[in-house]
């Protein structure tokens, strides 16, 4: 029995901190956000309070963990955060004149994005819960805490409680409005509006400061000390002023901060040569390498132009009112109804509703460009969008999308191409992840393209034959192709719009795994390119259909598609020719008519295919095909192709100055042809080849270098034949003797020379 209770007290703290909602916020540029974690899913509600947003579960309330809420952020947007005690419901007390736009990032997670600026006309997160209209969020100075006065400051009447300092604004110019106030006899506003955002705050004054009978801490009065040094080092310098006549020495009592406290300055924030003085958190404005700015993340808050009510009912209210009075367009409605479309994905109708009404917007560049991208295009040249990929935030998201081609190191912020894909709306996700991934993917960047998937699979619902093609491809970047062409077989099967992507995949997939395409697929290729012809997907059925062919061994087939396709795809059909073409079709397409160009080709696959034709003995037809010698393979092929048309002198020529084991032989090849074998025995040596430096060194009848090189055969003749051989002296007292010795000896030496014919090989007959 204590066993169990010890396991069940164990599991507690577990177990609530599963059912508790873990809440933390980060600040970016024009917006703070709030991440709700909840235990499970739940349906949720927000709305607004007077002093902020509310957010309701429907499901019932959970308690919130929100320790970690103000770890990293400030609160200029962001000023409280509580749950309240009654209905559970998460309170957000906002400091800013902003708005909120929540979305699902999924069914889990709930994430409220306060950006600055006023909402979108009709937001429904405007209104309470219980659907009353609130007022806006204004701004205002909140007076900041400040250190008690110096010890010589005169002593405050009353209970002897230390007056706070406030801080008041560098002195500016009135602007007209204040102007026109004061002439009416209204006092003028202590602070410029939307300085500092106004916070609706119903609790109760509390006092700054310390009383006199309160005794601080030491580790309080190291802090005050160290304090009023930096006060007074930036007082010396000039940047505040701390001694303002307007000081209320003259109030009796504490001061107390309150919603309707008095904004009084005592300290001035003035500016001196070279130095500017800002708020630590105040960041460096964006800018493009080339020095130009980024663009402004409010003006690609997609995910704010729609909500998540039904099409026909957001269309519907965007299309109401677009004509006013004397029939002419509202703007405002216009914007709203060109921003619905983008939302939607429908890049042809915004674009049409600019063209239709003519309405000049500055933003309409912009919204054209993001048309041509959510339509699948490449934005047009010189859009917003140009040179702004190395810009953080969404901007570097949607910069990336207008590139047509992305390549090796333009890649642009992985991190905010990632986080800004995650903000868009689900629908636009699907629509948009398989271009992006692979855009990322053509840059070697699989980490982005695993996360653009991540953000598509884990939202609710099918994630679509989009998502699985991009799967597919994730998965041939991490070589499990079999996996990969498993999945395209089956959504090419399945049919619909994306059947005729995922064959081309498929065929690219098999490719890959060195596979010859089946005909039913190459029939099916056919098929499809006969539907799409004009479209988008005619080149790249083309390119498909055109190196299924090719692996099947039907080169003529193959060849013949070329004038319908582009030519980065001709290269790749070269490429299968130059590596696995049968020799007849090699020579059928690659020994080419006098008066035909040789087509414009990487260098390396032009090389590659005049070595081919060198093997086969075309050595004037693989001339054309070599490029210039721009490093010793090209130059050791140009040679070799001299040296088999016979002109030996030039093949020297080309290889001057080069070294190595080829290059030698190549050189001795050519010396022995021009007649010079001690040279070319020099060079046989230098190539690391001693039996063709032996028989070069024969040839130049240096007989005892040669015996010291050369084989068994080729020393026992040698020494054989040597002239420095003795000869038998004639003996008159034994002739037979002398005469046997004599027969001895000859019968060596014809040994020797059949040794020697047996060994070396008969001469190539030249072919008629």
């Amino acid at each position: 029995m204590r066993a169990l209770l010890i396991l069940v007290a164990l599991a507690i703290p577990g177990l609530a901190s599963a059912q508790t909602a873990r809440v933390k916020a980060g600040d970016h540029p024009g917006f703070t956000r709030l991440v709700v974690d909840l235990p499970a899913r739940a349906d949720w509600q927000l709305g607004r309070t007077p002093g902020g947003y509310e957010l309701r579960l429907e499901g019932g309330a959970v308690p919130y963990d929100l320790t970690k809420v103000f770890r990293v952020i400030t609160k200029d947007r962001l000023a409280s955060v509580w749950a309240d005690p009654e209905t559970g419901n998460l309170q957000i007390g906002v400091a800013c004149a902003c708005h909120a736009v929540p979305f699902a990032f999924r069914p889990d997670i709930i994430v409220i994005d306060l950006r600055d600026g006023p909402p979108e006309a009709g937001s429904p997160f405007e209104l309470g819960l219980d659907g009353r209209s609130q007022p806006a969020l204004t701004a205002q100075v909140v007076p900041p805490l400040r250190p008690r006065p110096a010890p010589d400051r005169p002593d405050p009447p009353g209970d002897g409680a230390i007056l706070p300092a406030t801080i008041r604004p560098a002195p500016r110019q009135a602007t007209p409005d204040e102007n026109a106030a004061a002439e009416a006899g209204m006092a003028p506003a202590p602070f410029p509006p939307g300085m500092v955002p106004q916070v609706q705050n119903s609790t109760p004054a509390v006092p700054f400061g310390l009383s006199r009978e309160q005794t601080p801490t030491p580790g309080v009065q190291g802090m005050r000390l160290e304090l009023l040094q930096e006060l007074g080092r930036a007082a010396t310098a000039g940047v505040i002023d701390v001694d303002d006549p307007s000081f209320p020495a003259d109030q009796p009592g504490s001061l107390m901060i309150g919603p309707d406290t008095e904004a009084t300055a005592h300290m001035a924030i003035e500016g001196i040569p070279g130095i500017e003085a800002a708020p630590v958190n105040t960041g460096d404005p964006a800018l493009t390498p080339d020095g130009g700015a980024c663009l402004p993340e409010s003006d690609l808050d997609i995910a704010a132009w729609g909500d998540d009510r039904a099409f026909v009912v957001q269309m519907t209210e965007a299309r109401a009112n677009l004509v006013g009075e004397f029939d002419r367009p509202d703007p405002e409605a216009l914007a709203r109804l060109v921003r619905l479309n983008l939302f939607f994905g429908f890049g042809a109708e915004a674009r049409n509703v600019l063209a239709s009404f003519g309405t000049d917007f500055p933003e309409a560049p912009l919204w054209t460009a993001m048309a041509h991208i959510l339509d699948d295009q490449a934005a047009p040249s010189g859009s917003p969008f140009a040179g702004q990929i190395d810009c953080t935030g969404s901007v570097a998201l949607w910069a990336t999308l207008a590139e047509p081609i992305l390549k090796p190191g333009q890649g642009p912020d992985a991190k905010s191409v990632a986080l800004a894909f995650s903000s868009l709306p689900l629908h636009l996700r699907r629509h948009l992840g398989a271009p992006l991934a692979e855009k990322m993917l053509s840059i070697g960047d699989i980490s982005t393209a695993q996360m653009i998937r991540d953000a598509i699979w884990r939202a609710p619902g099918a994630a679509g034959p989009a998502a699985e093609i991009l799967e597919a491809q994730l998965d041939r970047e991490r070589g499990n192709l079999q996996d990969a062409a498993k999945t395209l077989g089956t959504l090419h099967k399945a049919g619909g719009p994306t059947a005729p992507l995922a064959l081309i995949d498929l065929v690219d997939t098999q490719l890959e795994m060195g596979q010859s395409v089946d005909k039913a697929t190459i029939v099916e290729l056919g098929a499809h390119l006969h539907e799409n012809q004009g479209t988008e997907l005619q080149a790249p059925l083309v390119r498909a259909e055109m190196l299924a062919l090719a692996s099947t061994g039907d080169f003529d087939a193959a060849f013949s598609r070329i004038p319908r396709a582009d030519a980065a795809d001709v290269e790749g059909l070269w490429a299968m020719l130059a590596g696995k073409g049968q020799d007849s079709a090699l020579l059928t397409h690659a020994v080419l008519p006098q008066d035909s160009p040789v087509p414009p080709l990487d260098n390396a696959l032009r090389k590659s295919i005049a070595d081919r034709l060198l093997g086969l003995g075309f050595a004037d037809e693989a001339l054309r095909w070599l490029p210039d010698a721009t490093d010793a393979s090209t130059a050791e092929s140009l040679a070799r192709a001299e040296l088999r048309r016979g002109d030996a002198r030039t093949a020297l020529r080309g290889i001057a100055g080069l070294d190595g084991p080829e290059i030698n032989r190549l050189r001795a090849e050519a010396l022995e042809k021009l007649g010079d074998q001690a040279a070319a025995a020099r060079a046989f040596a230098a190539a690391g080849d001693p039996q063709a430096e032996a028989a070069a060194l024969w040839r130049a009848q240096d007989w005892a270098a040669s015996a010291a090189l050369g084989s068994d055969a080729v020393r026992a003749a040698l020494q054989q034949l040597s002239p420095d051989r003795p000869v038998l002296p004639p003996d008159g007292n034994a002739p037979l003797a002398q005469g046997r010795a004599l027969l001895e000896e000859s019968a060596r030496t014809r040994d020797a020379i059949l040794s020697l014919l047996d060994a070396t090989p008969a001469p190539e007959q030249p072919q008629p």
